[in-house]
């Protein structure tokens, strides 16, 4: 299972580095890539010497498009520290903290048992970390006394529908326009910009701003996550994956210039889940192919909601994970009406 922890962690660097460090001390196997930041002290600097495939180089030593290994975290007089390495065995981090840098004292080195060599490994302030890494993923290793469950199956096909939710005219010929409360027959969803059709006023089908249209999503599921026999302090896993976009190979037309582009957009919606009490624990929004969540096996059975956007026939599945005991899964047939009067009731 693969974990992306991005940008929302970035003006949180202590529950940045705590999730970091929880994952590497239970023994998952972890990685980071690096970006060119828009904001803070290393935005807007020139980059280095790229890659030996034509990998970009950023500043101070760093390699874009490329895989680091984050293997150590590390607390020395207050400061948090994150150890990573270059699997080319050459190529470091040339700013605080680096081999060379004054910050790297001997006190430090012999603190963090760091030898001073070429050898691709180094050390970064949890600072600098955040604002120049893309993100951190982590492999979940699951050992045989680990139980699983699992749902398969498949977002609808159909096209969706959305309500206008203000008047809009369209500037351009390639635009529709519409009143609030009329109904759109969405056929594309590109970000910013949608395509569809106004079903009221009829003609072509045209962009409109996605944000004015509230999409009354075919794609909702109703899952129970349930548990039996598992200790207090146990970890209880739900994930879910939905097939690979980039495999599919399809296209759309960009509005600026009509010209197709590849589609690489996942199913997006809403995550929301409630305990045996009905406590909401958390809504979250599923943007990547990837979810999951640690859950309490003690508040069991969860009820997890999911309303999913732009479904196009693609295949999921879904997954229930606990180290001991026994763990299941099932699936309950909702409409989105049901949808939203269950999570609202």
């Amino acid at each position: 299972m693969v974990v992306k922890v991005g940008s929302k962690f970035f003006d949180k660097p202590d529950e940045y580095f705590s999730i970091i460090d929880k994952a590497l001390k239970a023994g998952e196997l972890m990685t980071t890539g690096w970006y060119a930041p828009s904001k803070g002290k290393y935005a807007n600097l020139e980059g280095g010497e790229g890659g030996p495939c034509g990998e970009t180089g950023l500043p101070y030593g760093l390699i874009g498009g490329h895989c680091y290994s984050v293997i150590r975290t590390a607390e020395h007089d207050g400061k948090k520290f994150i150890c990573c390495r270059n699997p080319w065995g050459k190529g470091e981090w040339k700013g605080a903290y680096s081999d060379a840098s004054e910050e790297m004292t001997d006190e430090l080195k012999e603190a963090l048992d760091h030898a001073n060599k070429v050898d691709g490994t180094f050390w970064m302030a949890l600072e600098d970390f955040v604002q120049v890494s893309k993100r951190c993923a982590f492999l979940k290793q699951f050992g045989p006394t680990w139980q699983c469950s699992v749902l398969r199956g498949h977002f609808t096909n159909d096209v969706e529908k959305g309500r206008a939710k203000k008047d809009c005219q369209a500037a351009e010929d390639n635009e529709i326009s519409f009143k609030k409360g009329d109904m759109i027959e969405v056929t594309e969803i590109q970000g910013f910009w949608s395509k569809g059709k106004n079903l009221k006023s009829g003609g072509d089908p045209g962009f409109y701003r996605s944000k004015d249209v509230e999409i009354q999503m075919k794609n909702v599921l109703k899952i129970t996550l349930d548990v039996e026999d598992i200790q207090e302090g146990e970890p209880l896993i739900f994930a879910f994956i939905v097939e690979n976009q980039l495999m599919r190979r399809e296209w759309a037309k960009r509005k600026a210039d009509g010209l197709n582009y590849k589609d690489k957009q996942q199913p997006s919606g809403l995550i929301f889940m409630f305990d045996k009490n009905g406590k909401k624990h958390k809504g979250m929004r599923l943007k990547y192919r990837h979810y999951w969540e640690y859950l309490d096996p003690a508040k069991a059975p969860w009820t997890i909601y999911m309303a999913v956007c732009k479904g196009k026939g693609m295949r999921y599945n879904a997954y229930g994970y606990a180290r001991h005991g026994n763990v299941h899964l099932k699936y309950h047939e909702i409409s989105y009406s049901n949808f939203l009067d269950e999570y609202n009731s």
